[in-house]
């Protein structure tokens, strides 16, 4: 996903103010150097802080210039981050592209009614895309007072 606004969820703090945080007026075509998960810390902490957006205020927007709108892509390589006026018409490829980011795909039901074995293939897949990580391997300090105990001879 690339975080301009029209695809970041403005219920949820971690992408609230995400969009606005890609990259900096004063400093044109220059994206935030930071990892994504850090850019979703500071729109959580701006959430956090009270702040909210208020679409009636908002007169400028961010636009990635050159962005190609597919998936897998990451945003910061793609173009140029610029701020443009609110009313400044999107590109017809973005503004598809966020209309099908807005299409649910799967349904609750069509969870529910597939397999075990259906889902964990899908998990796999999404792995694959990169879309969700794989879980990580369990650590010595995730396993707690069990680690403890088992030293001990104790479970």
């Amino acid at each position: 996903m690339i975080p301009t606004q029209a695809y970041c969820d403005p219920n949820k703090p971690e992408e609230a103010a995400l969009w606005a945080v890609v990259g900096i007026e004063e400093t044109p075509g220059v994206p935030m150097i930071a990892p994504e998960e850090s850019l979703r810390g500071l729109s959580r902490q701006l959430h956090d802080a009270g702040f909210r957006h208020h679409p009636e205020l908002q007169t400028k927007k961010a636009i990635i210039v050159g962005a190609p709108e597919q998936e897998g892509v990451s945003w910061m390589g793609v173009g140029e981050i610029k701020w443009v006026p609110i009313d400044y018409e999107d590109s017809p490829e973005v503004l598809a592209a966020a209309a099908a980011e807005q299409e649910e795909l799967l349904t609750d039901d069509d969870l529910d009614q597939a397999s075990g074995a259906q889902l964990m293939a899908f998990a796999q897949k999404l792995q694959a895309r990169g879309v969700i990580r794989a879980p990580e391997a369990p650590t010595a300090a995730d396993a707690g007072d069990h680690a403890v105990a088992s030293s001990l001879g104790g479970d």
